[in-house]
C-alpha cells in the first residue's frame, strides 16, 4: 500500500516565553527564596569531560567525591563483574 506523505503546516515553533517570570516551587526554600542549590545547578558551567579536566578545576574535590560515590553505587548495584581478560585481549 502506497500512502501519500503528510507534512505539518506549522511554522515558527520556538520556545515559549510566557513563563519566563515564574520560578518552579521546588526551586524555593522554606522562606520562599530561590534555593541556592537549585540556582547553582542551573548556573553551573559545562561538566568536565575527563578525569584530568575535573581534577584541574577549583571544584576538583567535589568532583572526586562525586566520582567515588558513582563508582560505589555501580559496585553496590552489581553493574559489572570483574573477570580475567581472555588470552591475547586488551582492556578498553
Amino acid at each position: 500500500m502506497n500512502l501519500p506523505s503528510r507534512s505539518s503546516s506549522r511554522t515558527g515553533r520556538g520556545q515559549t516565553t510566557r513563563y519566563n517570570d515564574y520560578v518552579r516551587s521546588d526551586a524555593l526554600d522554606d522562606e520562599g527564596n530561590i534555593d541556592t542549590t537549585f540556582l547553582g545547578a542551573v548556573l553551573l558551567p559545562e561538566e568536565p569531560s575527563s578525569y584530568r579536566e575535573a581534577m584541574s578545576i577549583p571544584a576538583s574535590l567535589k568532583w572526586e567525591e562525586a566520582m567515588k560515590e558513582e563508582m560505589e553505587s555501580l559496585k553496590h548495584n552489581g553493574t559489572w563483574e570483574i573477570m580475567d581478560l581472555p588470552p591475547g585481549r586488551k582492556a578498553v
